[in-house]
């Protein structure tokens, strides 16, 4: 049999500190484990998403989306769209932006050009579309509205102090209603008059639906009433 070397004095202390490292290692990585198991998603940053079970739940969390909404230019309730019935009978959808909400209310309100197309088929016929989606939430919206539409008073002066002070403010200002044909893109002319309508969209029903993995919830409902639905 091959003879056992004896180990030196300085390979057993190499051995040893080899040892402690690892085993110090090994200790900070168990309680490395630890503290994350024990910390909260919320701590670490990380944005759950939480499933809303109840009928008040699911409504609150939809007007506190929709509020959101027009804070944030991300988000996907941001721009919606809106159909309506053209003047010859067939419906017209084209997408708008969510420019405030009031819960309490149940209003959604958008800014528009007076001339636009949309503003004369409301005139005619005041109810309305707007179809919401969200990738994040899997929600879809689709709020059954009436809407009017209000070019003067101390509304529509408030809005145009605050959009006239943006790069929004020419959007408003074009001499050339909405759908004039140009010869080049930037053509228009812009006029000494704004024409910045508001409209003020009264919710009177919403349709809801969730797409989850676990099965689809769907519900319609108004201020009063809650009725679940087959998706």
């Amino acid at each position: 049999m091959p003879a056992i070397r004896p180990i030196h004095g300085c390979c057993r202390r190499c051995a040893t500190a080899t040892c402690l490292k690892a085993l110090a290692c090994l200790a900070y990585m168990l309680q490395r484990k630890r503290t994350l198991a024990l910390t909260t998603p919320a701590k670490l940053g990380i944005c759950m998403k939480t499933t809303v079970q109840t009928p008040p739940e699911i409504r609150q969390r939809i007007w506190t989306e929709l509020g959101r909404a027009t804070q944030d230019r991300h988000h996907a309730w941001r721009t919606p769209a809106l159909a309506t019935i053209g003047q010859d009978g067939i419906p017209n959808a084209r997408t708008v932006v969510l420019r405030e909400t009031d819960a309490n209310l149940a209003q959604l309100r958008f800014f528009t050009d007076g001339r636009s197309l949309k503003v004369a088929e409301l005139a005619a016929q005041p109810c309305a579309l707007v179809v919401f989606w969200s990738k994040r939430l899997s929600w879809q919206l689709r709020a059954r509205v009436a809407i009017s539409t209000h070019a003067t008073g101390p509304v529509v002066e408030a809005v145009w102090d605050r959009v006239s002070q943006s790069a929004a403010a020419g959007d408003y200002l074009s001499a050339c209603a909405p759908g004039t044909a140009l010869v080049a893109p930037k053509d228009a002319n812009l006029s000494n008059e704004h024409h910045l309508v508001v409209m003020s969209a009264q919710v009177q029903e919403i349709d809801w639906l969730e797409l989850g993995k676990g099965g689809h919830r769907r519900a319609r409902f108004s201020n009063e009433t809650w009725e679940w639905l087959t998706p």
